[in-house]
């Protein structure tokens, strides 16, 4: 999997800053409303689209030919009805064709097997990617079953995939580390997600991304299902709306997410526990990093509690990276992580605080105090070969 240092610097020499940035509507994904995939394949298969005119005079003209052609048509339906034209050839003669049973017929008629949308996702989910959106061409049924169930069926697979937002790209990275990364400019949302339903990744990193669209963009991550075990954001501002779905997102997603990332993203008070708590059994790498805001996170002694109660029903500790700015962490909460890594550590654990509600002598008084801890060199704690290391910044 791609590093989170690589993600973050993209392919650039070195990392992108803010005043490198495109301006709004200067390469942004577009929010409007785009026109319905249906219409602009009717547009593409038409090649007598004819642009409407405007004026009283013309209008007049497609009213009365309208009308017309409602007269002939209901006029051709009543004179087929009562006089068929099929009596003006009943000197021909023809083989008997064997007809199915009534009951049969009905039941086809109701459940067209071709149209029976149960049947087509059977059919559809032995086919691969390529083939199932071919067959997605061949009628508006056909396309709508590989629209609304894009989660049974065949998937490709991506490494990474980098949305940049605040330049309207996309970035795919593939399985293979050898293969170049390939990139491609999207015009508007709609095209984002048309693009993304038949993907699953490994990471999911977005950057760019501001207040007014957040909310957007997050309802569209929650309608595909690319089931990243990684997902960093980077220069992205959530609004009130977006967290209640970036909630919904990582529920969703509990299963597969063990690695998360917040940097330089606000605001930050709207980050709290109920977001990352779901993720904790698998959760191994956790970064919330802003330095730009001087507002403590909503992420209490909660989330280290819930850390503490998994790791003592499941006798395991999972968490192998902490970093945290301005978190609302107490040292009791704190030591209470420190016993129970103490305990169950199967791997090397590193925790920075920057910011913290306490200090590095604070936590070394309250260990000494209380527990059997030696913090050696005021960096780490050993238990059975394995290292927990400390960094508490407080300013």
């Amino acid at each position: 999997m791609i590093s989170v240092t690589v993600a973050a610097h993209g392919l650039r020499n070195r990392r992108t800053i803010g005043t490198h940035f495109k301006a709004y509507d200067s390469g942004r994904l577009l929010i409007g409303e785009e026109t319905d995939l249906e219409d602009v394949i009717k547009e593409n298969n038409n090649n007598f689209d004819i642009k409407k005119k405007k004026g009283i005079i013309f209008n007049f003209y497609n009213y009365i030919y309208s009308v017309l052609s409602k007269i002939c048509s209901c006029f051709l339906t009543f004179f087929n009805a009562y006089i068929p034209l099929w009596k003006l050839f009943k000197s021909v003669n023809y083989e008997e064709i064997t007809i199915c049973s009534e009951k049969y017929i009905i039941k086809n008629k109701n459940h067209p097997p071709m149209e029976n949308t149960f049947i087509l996702r059977k059919i559809f989910t032995y086919l691969e990617v390529t083939e199932l959106l071919n067959v997605g061409k061949v009628s508006k049924k056909w396309r709508s079953v590989v629209k609304m169930y894009p989660e049974q069926f065949n998937h490709f697979h991506f490494d990474q995939i980098k949305i940049n937002l605040d330049e309207g790209q996309i970035i795919l990275f593939s399985l293979d580390a050898q293969k170049d990364p390939k990139k491609f400019t999207i015009h508007s949302l709609k095209e984002l997600e048309s693009n993304m339903k038949h993907i699953k990744v490994n990471s999911l990193f977005i950057r760019g991304m501001i207040k007014s669209e957040s909310k957007i963009i997050m309802k569209l991550l929650n309608n595909l299902s690319l089931y990243p075990t990684q997902f960093y954001c980077l220069y992205c501002d959530f609004c009130l709306d977006s967290i209640i779905e970036l909630k919904k997102y990582i529920s969703i997603n509990q299963k597969y997410i063990n690695d998360i990332g917040f940097e330089e993203c606000s605001s930050n008070e709207l980050f709290c526990d109920d977001i990352f708590i779901p993720t904790i059994p698998n959760l191994i790498n956790l970064r919330i990093i802003n330095t730009t805001s001087h507002v403590y996170l909503a992420v209490t002694d909660k989330f280290l509690f819930e850390i503490i109660e998994h790791s003592e029903m499941t006798k395991s500790f999972t968490l192998e990276f902490l970093m945290i700015n301005r978190p609302r962490f107490t040292v009791q909460a704190f030591i209470g992580v420190m016993e129970v890594w103490n305990k169950y550590c199967k791997n090397d654990l590193i925790i920075t605080i920057q910011n913290a509600t306490f200090t590095m002598n604070d936590l070394i008084g309250q260990c000494h105090a209380t527990t059997d801890l030696k913090i050696i060199g005021k960096k780490f704690i050993e238990s059975n070969n394995y290292y927990f290391h400390i960094n508490i910044v407080k300013l």
